[in-house]
This record gives C-alpha cells, sequence and structure tokens, in this order.
C-alpha cells in the first residue's frame, strides 16, 4: 500500500512539472532578451498622410534668398511603427545636386531615422535620389537596420508627396508611401 501511495505522489508532481523547463514564466524578460525573427517580406505602408518638417536649412543655398532644407523631423503613422516619434524621427541632408535627366528636378540624398510609438528606431538612407520639383517630391528610402525589434530589419519605402502650399519652404506632405519590410524582430 506504501509503494502505491508514493507511487501516485510522484506521479502528482511529475504531472505539475510537465512542461516547464525552467522558471522564466515567472520572471521579467532581461533587456538584452535575444528577439525571434517575425516573417519575411511584409508590407509596410504609411496610413493617411504623412508630414515632413524642416528645423534647419542651407542659407542661399540655390541662390539669394533660395534656402535648402538640410535637417528636420517626419510625423505620421506607418504600419510596424505606429504614430512616429516626431522629436526623434529626424532626417537630414547628406547632398544636393540638379537631375541632368529632368531639368528644374534636383537629386537630394537624405539620411535619417524613424522613431516608432514604443521607442524602437528604424535607420533609413534615400536611395538614388529625392527628386524634388515643382511642386513635388518623390523617392525610394532603404530601411537597414535600427533597434529593438529593428536591429534586423531590410527592405524599402517608395514615397510620393508634394510641397505644403501653406508652408512651401518648411514642410511637404507624404501623400502616399509604400514598401516591402523583412527581419522585424519580436519578442519572446
Amino acid at each position: 500500500m506504501k509503494l502505491k501511495t508514493f507511487f501516485l505522489i510522484v506521479c502528482a508532481f511529475a504531472l505539475f512539472f510537465t512542461g516547464c523547463e525552467r522558471d522564466e514564466f515567472f520572471t521579467e524578460p532581461a533587456d538584452n532578451a535575444v528577439l525571434k525573427s517575425a516573417v519575411k517580406d511584409l508590407p509596410i505602408k504609411l496610413i493617411g498622410n504623412g508630414y515632413v518638417t524642416v528645423t534647419e536649412v542651407w542659407e542661399d543655398f540655390l541662390g539669394p534668398d533660395m534656402d535648402f532644407p538640410a535637417e528636420g523631423i517626419s510625423y505620421g503613422i506607418m504600419t510596424h511603427l505606429g504614430k512616429l516619434q516626431a522629436e526623434k524621427s529626424i532626417w537630414y541632408t547628406t547632398g544636393v545636386a540638379p537631375d541632368p535627366e529632368n531639368e528644374g528636378f534636383l537629386i537630394w540624398s537624405q539620411k535619417g531615422d524613424w522613431c516608432a510609438a514604443n521607442g524602437d528606431m528604424l535607420h533609413w538612407t534615400i536611395v538614388g535620389s529625392l527628386e524634388i520639383g515643382p511642386g513635388k517630391v518623390s523617392g525610394r528610402a532603404e530601411l537597414d537596420g535600427g533597434t529593438g525589434r529593428f536591429a534586423n530589419t531590410k527592405g524599402y519605402f517608395d514615397l510620393n508627396g508634394h510641397v505644403d502650399p501653406d508652408n512651401p519652404t518648411t514642410r511637404f506632405i507624404v501623400d502616399s508611401g509604400v514598401g516591402m519590410i523583412s527581419n522585424v524582430g519580436s519578442g519572446k
């Protein structure tokens, strides 16, 4: 009888601990927790309009009284990022030249970061050129890593926009933005 009781007690404890490899369920995740990679090649897009505001200019860059945007912020709502934290979503111009193939257009290279709603940063670089024409802006941003869940991210984001008629020298509106994103990390 004692053997039978002992056996039942052992079985009861075994069932209680089944599936528990360690007690990580009961502890806080470490700050340096390894992120698992999510599904690859997901669409990324702007939800509604986005805005780009100029905060610094190169004075008289294109001639007398013709300033050029040097630095600024981006804001709007994007899939995978949520509402951008504008004060941390900073861009800067890395170079400007006339576009030999399109008179009146400029080749405008930029780099920057988009700061997601949770504080993770996504790094981007304009590939080729950001074309600035009479009232029009278009280009492709290459997505290349970042912080948090964007540490291994790759992809691209195509944008089309226009100059804000109320603020033609300090802001443009992104009418559409779509692309593909891969390797967005997810927590354990």
